[in-house]
């Protein structure tokens, strides 16, 4: 074996370590010959430490799992804060004075069941927006009134629905 091949590079997720390519000391790599003695000449492997690959793969569902667990109030926060950062480079400082208050009462009051409290109330109201629409229309439609109307009312009752899709998809 040559020096250039004293180590293995693994290419490596940058969920379980910081990005980049990690060397693997080739003293733990089976060579063809070794598996050739063990009879499993028919595939070409490298194999790395028994237990290796089943603990890397744990720690790399693991950090994801951390990843999904951040919470609804620190979603928030990121978000007040990029909304912030897009007003300042738009030279927008009252919007900046604004969003800075609504960061400082998430910081000091955000409760994740508060959030999804809030938010489905909004999505109830939303739902029962949509339903009045649905009782409009339908009115217009037995009234058999100007098809202006009832095309207006088609239209108000697809930006309910919209408004509601929009609200079911957010987080909060």
């Amino acid at each position: 074996m040559t020096a250039a091949w004293t180590y293995l590079y693994l290419p490596v997720f940058f969920e379980l370590f910081p990005a980049g390519v990690y060397a693997y000391p080739m003293a733990h790599v089976k060579t063809d010959q070794e598996h050739a003695s063990h009879g499993s000449s028919q595939w070409k492997v490298i194999s790395l430490m028994k237990g290796t690959l089943p603990l890397a793969l744990a720690l790399f569902s693991f950090s994801g799992s951390l990843l999904a667990a951040e919470s609804l109030c620190q979603q928030k926060e990121q978000d007040i804060r990029h909304e912030i950062d897009m007003a300042q480079k738009n030279n927008n400082p009252r919007r900046v004075n604004g969003l800075e208050r609504a960061l400082t009462e998430v910081r000091a009051s955000c409760t994740d069941k508060k959030l999804e409290a809030a938010h489905l109330e909004r999505i109830n109201t939303q739902k029962q927006k949509v339903a009045e629409r649905e009782d409009e229309l339908k009115q217009e439609r037995q009234d058999g009134n100007d098809k202006e109307k009832i095309a207006k009312r088609e239209q108000k009752l697809e930006e309910a629905r919209q408004e509601l899709k929009k609200l079911q998809a957010e987080p909060y």
